[in-house]
């Protein structure tokens, strides 16, 4: 089981950012080992790397199958990013428009396993 809890380091403390949606899924996580990653968050230079991760990706899928670039974009908001706006509207800024720019920085690295997981069962292919 993965799971991502933003938090702020303020003055030395940890703060969760939703404490209550922190309690609950801590609460929640079945006894026994857990491995606990810290990552800084720098949005703008994680979401310009992320997107350009997303795109090579797209492009790699687009060789392989005979696409153009922004109809597959097109399919991968269909089917990917839509569905993903309606489990996780938290993720997004805007749940109006399909679009990555309203994509957080949390929902980037969620995007791309989507993606690739959607990949697969599509295509039958592993993106690198």
């Amino acid at each position: 089981m993965k799971i991502q809890i933003l938090a702020e380091i303020v003055d030395d403390v940890i703060h969760w950012v939703n404490e209550e949606k922190a309690d609950v899924l801590i609460k929640n996580i079945p006894n026994g080992r857990l491995i606990i990653t810290l990552q800084t968050v720098n949005p703008q230079a994680d979401v310009a790397e992320y997107r350009a991760v997303y795109f090579a990706k797209i492009d790699f899928l687009c060789k392989e199958v005979g696409e153009k670039r922004y109809d597959m974009h097109d399919l991968v908001k269909e089917y990917v990013i839509f569905p993903m706006m309606e489990q996780l509207p938290d993720l997004f800024s805007n749940t109006e428009v399909i679009s990555t720019k309203h994509l957080s920085v949390d929902g980037w690295p969620n995007l791309i396993e989507r993606l690739e997981l959607w990949t697969f069962i599509t295509y039958n292919i592993i993106l690198p």
